[in-house]
């Protein structure tokens, strides 16, 4: 499975461990296109221009990276931020940021703490595209 489909990665890694299933998950990187942007069949969609504009998805991932690296834990600053970094394509459109437990799926409250996902859904140009980060706030990446 590959990292990109995150939230699938982990529920079917629970259902797998749940039900006992004889099954070893194998967690594969996400491909990049050059610009940064995640490799998806969605990407056919988008002419040359709006895949390069698509690269922020990326770019405000690594932006959260940056924050985190640097000490911050407060999930809103961050959040506030990657949409900050989001919005200066004026062809992006934000479905949903989330910052969340990568075990649990569950939202983060106040502040940050252990291995988390943060998680992106936008349209571009109406085309939905996904990306997302997996970091451990209890160490240094």
């Amino acid at each position: 499975f590959g990292k990109k489909d995150a939230q699938q990665l982990i529920l079917i890694g629970k259902l797998v461990e749940h039900m006992k299933y004889p099954i070893n998950i194998v967690a594969c990187d996400t491909v990049r296109e050059n610009n940064g942007l995640a490799m998806s069949s969605r990407n056919a969609y988008l002419d040359i221009e709006n895949k390069e504009r698509a690269k922020i998805i990326y770019l405000s991932l690594l932006e959260a990276k940056k924050m985190l690296d640097g000490g911050e834990r407060n999930y809103k600053k961050v959040k506030k931020h990657i949409l900050s970094v989001l919005t200066t394509e004026d062809n992006i459109v934000v479905d949903y940021i989330s910052i969340a437990n990568s075990t649990t799926l569950q939202e983060c409250d106040l502040e940050m703490g252990g291995r988390i996902l943060i998680s992106i859904a936008v349209f571009c140009s109406g085309v939905r595209l996904i990306d997302n980060l997996f970091y451990n706030t209890k160490t240094t990446n």
